[in-house]
C-alpha cells in the first residue's frame, strides 16, 4: 500500500499499472484501495481508468466492486458525466451492476441524477434481478433528492409491462406517483412464469 501511494504521488503509472494486472487478485485489491482514496482526494487517475475499467468486469466481486468505486469516484469528482453514462449502458452486467451500486453508496456526491434517469430506467426492466434491485434504490433516492425527478422517471418508464421483469418499475411508478399526488396505477397481476 505504501507503495503504491508512492507511484501515485510520484505519477508513476506503469508500475501501478503492474499492480492492477498482476495474477493474484489481493494485489489488484490493495492497489485499487488505494487508487480510491486518491480517487476520493480528488487527484487525476486518468492514466489508470483503462486498467480500472477492465477489472470492473473482473469476476472477483470485491475487485469489481473497488474498482468501480474508483472508477465512478473519479468521474463524478471530474464531472466526466458521460463515461458514468457508458458505464451504465455497458454490454457486461457486472459493469452496469458495479456503477449502479457505486452510485447507490456515493449518492452524496451526486448533485444532480438527471443526467443518469434514462440509463437508469432501462436498466430498471433489465433481465439481471439484481441490476433492476439497485437500480430501483437509485432512482428512489433521486425522487427523494428532487422531487421534479419524479415526473421525468414516470415519462422514461411509461406504464409498466407485466411480466415478473417489471416489478422494480411498478414499485418506482408507484412511489413517483406518489410523490407527485397522483393516483396509483391499478394493481398488474404479474404471471408467475413471466421473466
Amino acid at each position: 500500500n505504501g507503495l503504491t501511494w508512492h507511484y501515485l504521488n510520484s505519477k508513476r503509472w506503469k508500475e501501478i499499472g503492474i499492480f492492477l494486472v498482476h495474477e493474484r487478485r489481493d494485489i489488484r485489491l490493495n492497489a485499487t484501495a488505494v487508487i480510491l482514496d486518491f480517487a476520493k482526494s480528488g487527484e487525476d487517475v486518468s492514466p489508470l481508468v483503462p486498467l480500472l475499467k477492465k477489472n470492473v468486469g473482473h469476476e472477483y466481486e470485491y475487485l469489481r466492486s473497488s474498482s468501480g468505486q474508483a472508477l465512478t469516484v473519479f468521474y463524478l469528482n471530474a464531472k466526466r458525466w458521460d463515461e458514468i453514462k457508458n458505464l451504465l449502458s455497458d454490454k457486461d452486467k457486472k459493469i452496469r451492476w458495479s456503477v449502479t451500486l457505486n452510485l447507490r453508496n456515493l449518492s452524496n456526491l451526486v448533485e444532480d441524477f438527471s443526467l443518469f434517469l434514462p440509463f437508469l430506467s432501462k436498466n430498471l426492466v433489465h433481465d439481471y434481478e439484481n441490476l433492476r434491485g439497485l437500480s430501483l434504490d437509485v432512482l428512489t433516492r433521486a425522487v427523494l433528492k428532487k422531487r421534479e425527478n419524479a415526473s421525468v422517471i414516470l415519462n422514461l418508464i411509461g406504464e409498466p409491462g407485466k411480466a415478473k421483469r417489471f416489478a422494480e418499475a411498478h414499485k418506482l411508478s408507484a412511489i413517483c406517483r406518489e410523490t407527485l399526488g397522483l393516483p396509483p396505477l391499478p394493481a398488474a397481476k404479474t404471471p408467475s412464469g413471466g421473466k
